[in-house]
């Protein structure tokens, strides 16, 4: 817009109207003379070309507040230029510029609507950024929702003349919203909305819908949703869902009993602090649901811990009683096996055959029972620490053929037939204590789960990189369900007879050995048809 500037005289100041002062002759004409006036039009024409058009009482505005500032900025010995601006109504400003010169003063007005407003608008940023850093400072000094909102309110309160506020929380599990926090009204006032349904009320139809509710001059409004709000004395209110990326967490409501409305700023405003709102209540709660989480596995864990300290001792305790019945049980039954061995070895040779059969059978029972025993303490030391093994070159041959030897007493008695195929010189390094440990558990399963003249065949062969053993019986055989089970410790077959006797150890102990030894046992059966174990040992 272009500029427009004036010159009067000071020559003399007048009263007018008792209220303002004009310092010439010159002004008071141009305020008593008619728009044809060519000083008094050509301001008016400047006027008029702003966006406020010809409205000649907005001109009588302009022009005294124009009256007052330059009776404030004139004086009679000014000798430098002042600056001052007019604004009327909020909509106009005019910079104006006094320069003095000689007796005269020139007047020069610009239009500074534009730029003023983009001020005005920047300062309004300002303002509303200032605050919103105000409120995210003090929301993250808290980590408690009640803390975070009592501030916030504590800070809006003021600002934008409220006196009432409410919290729900998302229950997910029961899709309603339940009261978490709130200020401004009794108790017991609150009481009947501390749950709502989805769609319930001002709060629960927010929640529903994920979109704000405003409600202005509530005393006077028929409309449903804000009757409970009008029976609490507000006069206006709103409310915003809290959304953390799309996700529904709650509801934040303001309410003034002061105020009938929200400007559109305040509104503004409003909702972006119910956004930030709902991205640090997101966090607390996660914390909050952490901390809870992390109290309940620490009470776990404590209990987890007395249970475990329970069954260590139960543990210790049936580990120590094992070994000392072994050890106290050994001793008088390596008497009972080295007298039997005696008399059957006697020189006298007056032993009946029954007789002979008598003894020979105690001594099998003896030898059956101290391998039991045997088993019984390696599982102790293997459940404590691991166990030792003493590795050389072994002929597995041999070592089958010692197991079929010892085993021959059993094998006779129910009329099985014991086969061996034997791959000639096969010899590993291994713990040959150990593999015999496992070959007689294995051979004498074998018997013990056969049917009476039943067979036994033994196989042994070298793979590419190790050798394999298997043990093969014609039995009552294994459950499938059950061949995942047979390996674990005291572990009993619910389909076996109850008259075969048995520790539940052996096997859990064969399997144990032979994986330390680098190797692997595993079993196939079929009911009716017989069971196959198979042990696969690296030849190196």
């Amino acid at each position: 817009m272009s500029a427009l500037s004036l010159e009067f005289q000071a020559t003399e100041v007048k009263p007018l109207n008792e209220s303002y002062m004009i310092v010439n002759r010159e002004t008071l004409e141009i305020l008593e003379s008619s728009i044809t006036n060519n000083t008094f039009a050509e301001l008016y024409k400047f006027f008029c070309s702003s966006k406020m058009g010809a409205k000649k009482e907005n001109f009588t505005i302009f022009f005294h507040s124009l009256m007052d500032q330059i009776i404030k900025e004139v004086k009679f010995d000014m000798v430098t230029a002042s600056t001052f601006e007019v604004q009327i109504n909020n909509f106009l400003t005019i910079e104006v510029k006094i320069y003095p010169t000689n007796n005269k003063y020139i007047l020069f007005f610009k239009d500074n609507t534009k730029h003023a407003q983009v001020n005005g608008i920047i300062e309004e940023n300002d303002q509303k950024l200032s605050i919103l850093s105000e409120i995210s400072e003090k929301i993250l000094e808290f980590n408690e929702p009640k803390q975070i909102l009592d501030s916030l309110f504590e800070s809006l309160s003021s600002l934008l003349d409220v006196d009432f506020y409410t919290n729900y929380i998302l229950d997910c599990s029961s899709k309603q919203i339940r009261l978490l926090n709130y200020h401004g009204v009794p108790p017991e006032k609150m009481k009947s909305i501390e749950i709502l349904q989805l769609g319930e009320e001002g709060c629960g139809t927010v929640a529903e819908t994920k979109q704000k509710l405003i409600l202005e001059h509530v005393q006077t409004s028929t409309d449903p949703k804000a009757q409970v709000i009008k029976s609490m004395g507000l006069k206006a209110y709103i409310c915003y869902p809290l959304l953390a990326h799309g996700k529904l967490l709650g509801t934040l409501s303001f309410g003034s009993s002061k105020r009938s409305t929200f400007s559109a700023d305040e509104i503004l405003l409003i909702s972006e602090i119910c956004e930030r709102i709902a991205i640090t209540l997101e966090r607390v709660l996660l914390i909050s649901n952490l901390k809870e989480t992390n109290k309940e596995l620490i009470k776990t864990n404590q209990q987890l811990l007395f249970e475990k300290e329970r069954a260590d001792k139960a543990n210790n305790a049936k580990s120590n009683f094992l070994l000392l019945m072994s050890h106290e049980l050994r001793t008088p039954l390596n008497s009972i096996m080295g007298y039997n061995q005696l008399l059957l070895t006697s020189q006298d040779k007056n032993l009946t055959a029954t007789q002979q059969n008598q003894l020979e059978k105690m001594l099998n029972a003896g030898k059956q029972l101290k391998r039991m025993f045997d088993d019984m303490l390696d599982f102790v030391r293997y459940d404590n620490v691991s166990l030792t093994f003493d590795l050389k070159k072994v002929d597995i041959n041999s070592l089958i053929d010692e197991c079929i030897r010892d085993a021959t007493y059993f094998s006779k008695c129910k009329r099985i037939t014991i086969e061996f195929f034997k791959q000639k010189e096969l010899s590993i390094f291994t713990d040959s204590k150990r593999l015999k440990q496992v070959f007689n558990n294995l051979l004498i399963n074998a018997i013990k789960y056969n049917n009476s003249d039943g067979s036994i065949r033994i196989f042994t062969k070298v793979l590419e990189e190790a050798v394999m053993i298997e043990f093969q019986d014609t039995g009552i055989g294994i459950e499938e369900n059950e061949l995942s089970e047979i390996f674990k410790t005291f572990y009993r077959s619910s389909s076996n007879n109850p008259s075969i006797e048995g520790s539940g150890i052996g096997l859990s102990l064969s399997k144990q050995i032979i994986n330390e030894l680098g190797g692997s046992l595993t079993v196939s059966s079929k009911i009716g048809v017989g069971s196959a174990f198979t042990i696969k040992l690296p030849l190196n």
